[in-house]
């Protein structure tokens, strides 16, 4: 289990082999990216800030309350802080299991 608030680029596929284990049959990634219209009115980019301390309490708190609810410690969250362009990652999440649904409900 691990969480994180950065102020770099994710990299998704680091997020899957760092979960990787010969205990889970299923890894679920999910990566959510900056849109080009929120709302109906376009966007070009989007700057994410945050009170660091409690930003990383919370995050934390999610990943052990999801890690608990689904039976896995292989759940790993990072969200970034910054600048961020359209299609750059803001968040990104892994779920490991030995099932998939367990896998997919977290």
């Amino acid at each position: 289990m691990r969480s994180a608030i950065v102020e770099r680029p994710l990299d998704p596929a680091a997020l899957l082999a760092e979960s990787a284990s010969t205990a889970n049959g299923a890894s679920v990634l999910f990566v959510g990216t900056v849109r080009d219209v929120n709302d109906g009115r376009a966007v070009t980019g989007i700057d994410y800030t945050a009170y660091l301390a409690m930003a990383e309490r919370e995050l934390a708190d999610i990943v052990a309350e999801a890690c608990d609810r689904f039976g896995t410690p292989h759940i790993i969250a990072e969200h970034r802080l910054g600048g961020l362009s359209l299609g750059d990652a803001s968040v990104a999440i892994v779920v490991a299991h030995a099932r998939r649904g367990p896998a997919l409900d977290g």
